[in-house]
């Protein structure tokens, strides 16, 4: 079991490592877990919505950085 302390260090890195990139990234938690949604730092709406998906907001937002990483 991942600590609330790692938990929120995984997050800050992953939303500055897409901070590094132009994005900002959004949690939302549905009835079956939790989507990372992307939004540009310059219009601040987001514009790639459900990019990542997860049973906790970690790996939706880690999926979302894999998918990133993918698609690059």
């Amino acid at each position: 079991m991942t600590s609330a302390n790692q938990r929120r260090q995984i997050l800050m890195e992953v939303d500055a490592w897409f901070a590094e990139r132009g994005f900002g990234m959004v949690l939302s938690k549905d009835k079956d877990g939790y989507w990372a949604d992307l939004f540009s730092k310059q219009s601040l709406e987001v514009t790639i919505p459900r990019y990542g998906r997860g049973t906790t907001p970690e790996e939706a937002a880690e999926s979302a950085r894999t998918r990133y990483r993918t698609e690059e």
